[in-house]
C-alpha cells in the first residue's frame, strides 16, 4: 500500500526528458535509486548493481513491461535531468502521509 503512494508521489516529479527515448520510467528509477541512497549506498555503480541483481523481483513486483532494470549509466544521466526541489516535497509528502496513518493505527 505504501510503495504505491510513493510511486504516486513520484509520478508526478518534474523532470526535463523528451518522451522520444524513453525506456524506463521516472518512477522505477526513483524506487530504485532513493531506498539505497537512504541505506548508505551513493555510489550509482551500486545502485546499478542492486537493480541488476533484484531484476527478477523489480520486474515482477512492479509489473515492468520491460525485461530489464536500468543500468546505472541510464540512472545517473536520467538524476542529473530531476527536479531536486520537486522530488524532495513529493517525498517529503509521503513521508507525512505515511506517519499520519501509522499514528491513526495506534
Amino acid at each position: 500500500m505504501y510503495i504505491k503512494i510513493l510511486i504516486e508521489k513520484f509520478k508526478t516529479v518534474n523532470y526535463l526528458r523528451k518522451y522520444q527515448g524513453k525506456r524506463y520510467e521516472l518512477w522505477l528509477m526513483l524506487v530504485i535509486t532513493i531506498p539505497r541512497l537512504l541505506y548508505g549506498y551513493t555510489s550509482l555503480r551500486a545502485i546499478g548493481d542492486f537493480a541488476l541483481a533484484n531484476q527478477s523481483n523489480v520486474i515482477d513486483f512492479f509489473n515492468v513491461y520491460r525485461s530489464r532494470v536500468p543500468s546505472y549509466s541510464t540512472i545517473r544521466i536520467e538524476m542529473k535531468r530531476v527536479s531536486f526541489i520537486d522530488l524532495f516535497h513529493n517525498f517529503n509528502k509521503w513521508g507525512r502521509q505515511l506517519s499520519k496513518n501509522y499514528l491513526l493505527q495506534k
